[in-house]
């Protein structure tokens, strides 16, 4: 995840704000959903809302990916059924 998000006449949105790995498949749709929220940002100039919601976004990223790469390697070792 970028930090700082928001500079003097920036906002950092999509790929530019964070990066998905490639085969998880969230880049498009959080580039549209960031830059929803950076137009929300610059209505209201509201940093501290659009951190919020990247943070919120790259937190649940990383869970769905631990899941994901549990999963994985649970499969790899022959074990049915996740955890």
């Amino acid at each position: 995840m970028r930090r700082p998000l928001v500079g003097e006449r920036w906002i950092a949105i999509g790929d530019a704000a964070l990066a998905f790995e490639p085969i998880a498949a969230h880049g498009i749709s959080f580039a549209l959903f960031s830059a929803q929220a950076a137009h929300r940002w610059i209505a209201s100039q509201d940093a501290e809302a659009y951190a919020a919601f990247c943070e919120e976004q790259w937190r649940a990223y990383r869970e769905r990916r631990a899941e994901f790469h549990v999963a994985a390697v649970l499969e790899l070792m022959g074990v049915r059924g996740g955890r």
